[in-house]
């Protein structure tokens, strides 16, 4: 027998939210991305945005500083995350 004393991860998130350098040079794209958040919360309506890219590039960090963006909304806001790993049982 345990006690919990506290949850494993935050609600739908099961990763290491760690970034220990600032961002350079993504600006734009986040700002896209945060604007496309803030379409969501204020329309109520579906978006879907697709980061594709040469590994190593950056897009793990952009999805990094959105969950940020999004940890800071007054509102709980959720979103479907799909990993390389997990595409063939989530996006298809």
């Amino acid at each position: 027998m345990w006690e919990a004393l506290r949850a494993r991860s935050q609600f739908g998130v099961d990763v290491t939210r760690l970034a220990s350098t600032p961002l350079v040079g993504r600006k734009r794209e986040l700002d896209l991305l945060v604007a496309t958040l803030a379409r969501v919360c204020e329309e109520r309506a579906a978006q879907l945005v697709t980061l594709v890219g040469v590994p190593g590039i950056g897009k793990s960090r952009l999805v990094l500083e959105l969950s940020r963006a999004v940890d800071e909304e007054p509102e709980l806001v959720t979103w479907p995350e799909c990993l390389p790993a997990a595409r063939a049982s989530c996006c298809s």
